[in-house]
């Protein structure tokens, strides 16, 4: 199973500003979900920054950025 990752929007206050663009979408290997103080990886060589707060079931918010994810084939 794959997952596709969305960056909706900056986080308030980023402690990497501007690191990654609004829009920016990865599709790669799904690995677990995410869990607060951990990285969210999409593959095994792409990862957030620490995810800070789960928003929805499919949204989460990280040290810089918040993201929208969901499985695909």
């Amino acid at each position: 199973m794959n997952v596709l990752i969305r960056k909706l929007e900056e986080a308030e206050n980023p402690l990497h500003p501007n690191n990654i663009e609004v829009g920016f979408e990865k599709i790669g290997k799904f690995v677990e979900n995410p869990e607060i103080g951990k990285g969210f990886f999409v593959g095994y060589n792409w990862v957030t920054s620490r995810v800070t707060e789960i928003i929805s079931e499919n949204k989460f918010r990280t040290l810089n950025s918040i993201y929208e994810w969901k499985l695909i084939s």
